[in-house]
């Protein structure tokens, strides 16, 4: 359940873009949304003196003050339904640091960050501050690609690992975060090898758990070969009509074997489909 969003911004066209889909999934849940900006003071002559220093400072609050006011004024006036549940913080440091720090303070219930299209794969999983809030984060990110925009999440993409146990606990996580959606579930594995019996039947029993749960026609499992994990998640996504793509990282490296460096794009930015991360 989702009743607090943390939104990360720089102020840039991808992160306005990721404030509005906040704002708008935020709305679905009567949710408060809070936008955040980290400050820093620019790089100086360590010499120069302390009040100049101080000074460097104020002007940069008050920068960072006057760009953040105006975001929340503009998603204001665009989503006036929801206005009195959008406010900001801001706070000088690093920002990786400060977005963690703060989104255990709040306690927020997700993070929403957005993405650039075009930016290497290392630098925005594993060197970015991007790439640091999801590896660290303990509440779920979803990231948004830049041309994404929202729409009613109706069909919701789980990535499985085939593992029984695991899906069945990681479901559940998803279904209680999208509980007030009313979306459809599609759990897909991708492998190298065509499924034999023993995965259809795996297959069946997990798709009739879950049916009893959902209802007939809300869930659907599917284990289906291909050679590019990113690239079978992408046109997997695209031919359902998926709104949102969740990902589950594991203890045992699974993010790093999902987004490794040999690949040349991950699917955020293969598709224009929101990405949510959790974490086991």
């Amino acid at each position: 359940m989702i009743q607090h969003i943390l939104v990360p911004t720089n102020f840039l066209d991808y992160a306005v873009n990721a404030g509005e889909y906040a704002v708008q999934l935020a709305a679905q849940y009567d949710a408060k949304v809070t936008l955040f900006h980290t400050y820093h003071i620019p790089v100086v002559d360590p010499l120069i003196p302390s009040e100049y220093l101080s000074e460097l400072a104020g002007t940069a609050e008050k920068t960072a003050e006057r760009s953040i006011s105006q975001q929340v004024e503009d998603l204001q006036e665009a989503f006036p339904e929801i206005s009195e549940n959008i406010c900001y913080q801001i706070s000088m440091g690093f920002a990786a640091d400060e977005i963690l720090s703060i989104a255990h303070t709040m306690g927020v219930d997700a993070i929403v960050m957005g993405t650039r299209h075009g930016e290497k794969i290392q630098r925005i999983l594993l060197g970015s501050v991007l790439g640091s809030i999801l590896e660290k984060a303990d509440v779920p990110v979803i990231v948004v690609p830049e041309k994404a925009k929202f729409k009613s999440i109706k069909n919701i993409l789980f990535t499985s690992e085939f593992n029984d146990s695991e899906d069945v606990h990681s479901i559940n996580r998803v279904l209680d975060f999208t509980s007030k959606l009313d979306a459809t579930l599609y759990s897909l594995h991708i492998q190298e090898d065509e499924p034999d019996e023993n995965d259809l039947v795996r297959i069946q029993n997990i798709r009739a758990l879950f049916e009893k749960k959902l209802g007939t026609g809300k869930v659907h499992f599917e284990n289906i070969a291909y050679d590019d994990i990113l690239e079978g998640i992408a046109k997997y996504a695209k031919v359902n009509d998926i709104d949102l793509a969740v990902m589950v990282t594991h203890k045992r490296n699974f993010f790093e074997k999902l987004f490794d460096r040999s690949l040349t794009k991950q699917m955020a930015y293969k598709t224009d489909v929101p990405l949510a991360v959790f974490h086991k």
